[in-house]
């Protein structure tokens, strides 16, 4: 059963939960804003207008009658998880439709934030590993180096995650990312003087690149989401400057 409430409450809260997990997923804001719109509008709301920032949205709804009911949401944290995203929309384009009712949409939204990462750890850390050798490749490096670039972005994602989990923030998760990188590089040229340096952290920091931070800045901007869109920009150069930060730092120690 829906949580009680009038109608228009309980859809605005349930469209303020996708949003949510939307925007805790990863998802641009103005796809935030539009799945709000089209799950409260599904379930009563004569009119819905929804304001999203990366860190949180004000959504007021409006019914037939003239009531209105408004939701302030802070969004904490935020990561990347597309699969979400997709289940989102595609729950809010299956209600739009009218092939879900409160109940069943609901149903819906729960096994989507219930459900396990689409990937463990160790896919992620071993991933990360075969990125960084394939980037290393890709930007010119010799062979001999993509062991040592492997090796190296696998740590890197180590420390990421105990960063993350730690709560220390993006920009700590990028340093901490960065000197990781670095050192390890380093370690490896000492321990065979063929490994490349440059090679090695080139290949292992490339997985840190906000990627699709930065693409999603970019189409806000040109969407005309200036808020989201300077704000995503500016958090994309923190985590750039941390990456450097970390590794101008272990290379400016003078060991190298």
């Amino acid at each position: 059963m829906p949580e009680p409430g009038t109608e228009l409450e309980n859809a605005l809260r349930l469209a303020v939960d996708a949003g949510e997990v939307m925007m805790q997923s990863g998802g641009e804001i103005t796809r935030v804003e539009d799945t709000i719109g089209h799950i409260g509008r599904a379930f009563g709301a004569r009119r819905v207008d929804a304001w999203a920032t990366p860190t949180g949205f004000i959504v007021t709804g409006e019914d037939a009658d003239g009531h209105t009911y408004t939701i302030l949401r802070r969004v904490q944290a935020t990561g990347n998880n597309l699969t979400a995203v997709a289940e989102v929309n595609e729950l809010s384009r299956r209600a739009f439709q009218g092939n879900l009712d409160l109940v069943a949409a609901r149903a819906a939204l729960s096994a989507i934030i219930e459900a396990p990462p689409p990937y463990s750890p160790l896919v992620i850390v071993l991933s990360a590993a075969v990125a960084s050798a394939s980037f290393a490749y890709l930007l010119g490096s010799p062979l001999r180096n993509l062991g040592a670039a492997a090796l190296t972005g696998l740590i890197v994602q180590a420390v990421s995650f105990l960063v993350d989990r730690l709560g220390w923030g993006g920009f700590a998760r990028s340093w901490a990312g960065g000197m990781t990188a670095a050192a390890c590089a380093l370690a490896l040229h000492a321990i065979n003087s063929e490994i490349g340096v440059n090679w090695v952290i080139i290949g292992s920091i490339m997985t840190l690149v906000p990627g699709l931070a930065i693409t999603n800045a970019l189409r806000e901007i040109m969407g005309g989401q200036l808020v989201s869109g300077v704000t995503r920009s500016v958090d994309a150069l923190a985590t750039a400057v941390g990456v450097a930060a970390g590794v101008g730092l272990v290379l400016g120690l003078g060991v190298r």
